[in-house]
């Protein structure tokens, strides 16, 4: 059997080993791990065998010859993330979308109706924003639920567990827009990675960006329009504290931190206001834990996709996991989660 070395390397980073780890778990010299990810030589089936136990993925994982394409797409993080981390983030965000794209081969799913915005040619980040309210019909005030309406005009959102990152952006090989969500950021702080990562597909990832231009600033001023539009929060913007962030996070479903940020944006606060409300809220604990939680917006594509499989053609939850060259009990814990917990609540 001929196995692909380009996996080992995509299976040792997702499971967070560096070449030296690898070698010493499996009892083999650094130089023969490093030989076949650089080489292709010498990943033999008793080695394959050792690595698919140690790794935990199912020998298929490895005989699979696909190619391995570096994931190309935009991104929120947090700056003092290591390589490490990177790397393996990288990694569980290739092997999902090969895992989707093995799902959707079976799947027809709705077109892509997210639109491309020229920022250079067609106008700012806000006036995006605005134009994609008015374009997708959004009423005045609050977004509702920005997860159902990304899905709706065409994004797959998946949550993963990414460590240090709070969301990712990119087309799948097929031309789908796909959205990385990780799992376990708090409900505000989801809604406003996502509408982020809108802005990165919409305005940077079908167009070229020029120059020295901030992507990262432009997403956050898409978002912030987006999901707190000036013409509405901007008069509820006064006389600004704690309790009253709290209560415009209740309506906004944005953090206390976003709200505060967005009324220094807009002019509203002068340094000492922005100061001391700031002190206020480290001084509260607000600024690693705010008041005011409300419940997780899921996705709902992959799971109708899952579901489709194992309601409407009969797969197994085991024969899904081999489908996309996973171990049943990883493919549970990634994709299943949330629909066994409703499941339980329904009994």
């Amino acid at each position: 059997m001929k196995y692909n070395p380009q996996m080992l390397k995509l299976a040792r980073e997702l499971r967070g080993y560096t070449q030296t780890q690898l070698s010493n778990a499996l009892g083999v010299a650094q130089g023969t791990i490093s030989k076949i990810e650089k080489m292709g030589s010498g990943f033999d089936d008793d080695l394959v065998f050792a690595v698919s136990k140690f790794l935990n993925m199912p020998v298929s994982f490895f005989e699979s010859q696909d190619v391995i394409i570096p994931i190309q797409g935009e991104y929120r993080r947090k700056l003092s993330s290591s390589v490490k981390q990177l790397n393996q983030n990288n990694a569980r965000m290739i092997v999902v979308e090969r895992q989707l794209l093995k799902l959707l081969e079976g799947i027809e799913i709705s077109a892509n109706e997210i639109p491309i915005w020229d920022v250079d040619q067609e106008g700012s980040p806000s006036m995006c924003a605005q134009y994609i309210r008015k374009k997708w019909k959004l009423p005045r005030g609050r977004v509702e639920n920005i997860t159902n309406i990304i899905e709706y005009y065409g994004a797959i959102i998946i949550p993963v567990p990414i460590n240090d990152m709070d969301g990712f952006s990119m087309y799948t090989a097929n031309g789908i827009p796909l959205i990385f969500i990780g799992k376990d950021i708090p409900s505000d702080r989801k809604r406003l990675t996502l509408a982020h990562e809108l802005g990165h597909i919409i305005m940077h990832l079908s167009c070229k960006v020029e120059g020295d231009r901030d992507k990262e600033k432009e997403a956050f001023e898409f978002a912030a329009e987006l999901l707190m539009p000036e013409s509405d929060i901007k008069p509820q913007l006064v006389r600004l504290n704690l309790p009253i962030l709290a209560d415009l996070k209740k309506y906004w479903k944005t953090s206390m931190q976003s709200i505060l940020v967005r009324a220094r944006h807009l002019g509203l606060l002068n340094d000492n206001q922005w100061k001391y409300l700031w002190m206020q809220m480290g001084a509260e604990g607000y600024r690693t834990k705010e008041p005011v939680i409300f419940s997780p917006e899921q996705p709902t594509i992959l799971k109708q996709i899952i579901d489709s499989y194992i309601e409407e053609m009969d797969y197994t939850i085991d024969e899904v996991a081999s489908l996309v060259d996973s171990s049943t009990e990883e493919f549970k814990s990634i994709y299943l989660q949330e629909r066994t917990a409703i499941l339980r609540r329904a009994y």
